[in-house]
């Protein structure tokens, strides 16, 4: 029985497929850039991705440090690694940086990871769009 369609439209549709599984790596790298830029803008702003102001660090804190930015240490000490399609991470060699994201019983949450649902909503946004960007690169040869 013979088959009847449109096959350069199938063709067309399997080389997106391919094309896509093959950016896979590419558009992961692309994603974890967005989120580094999300986290780095809260480090500049001194607030957490929704916009809400860190609180002061400790005056304990402040006597052992010199002047600046708040958590000027914990930014560049960052480690952003893609490790699959689809998956990457961020990792700190400073203990405190995760108490700090988190906060603690005794250490106000001071946010720049999306740890609150408001905070994933910003990454997200960002995500999307870096995404979109990479997508729209990657079809773009294949109309």
């Amino acid at each position: 029985m013979g088959a009847k369609g449109d096959f350069a439209k199938l063709d067309r549709l399997v080389a997106a497929f391919t094309a896509l599984s093959a950016a896979a790596m590419t558009l992961t790298a692309a994603a974890a850039r967005a989120a580094e830029q999300v986290s780095a803008k809260s480090f500049d702003r001194e607030a957490s991705p929704t916009g809400r102001r860190w609180a002061a660090l400790a005056p304990s804190t402040l006597r052992g440090r010199p002047p600046g930015k708040k958590l000027a240490g914990l930014l560049p000490a960052r480690v952003w690694q893609v490790i699959g399609a689809g998956r990457f991470r961020v990792t700190s060699p400073k203990d405190y940086d995760l108490y700090h994201a988190t906060g603690t019983r005794k250490m106000p949450q001071r946010e720049d990871l999306p740890v609150n649902p408001g905070g994933m909503m910003v990454y997200g946004e960002a995500i999307h769009s870096e995404l979109m960007a990479e997508l729209r690169h990657v079809f773009k040869g294949l109309q």
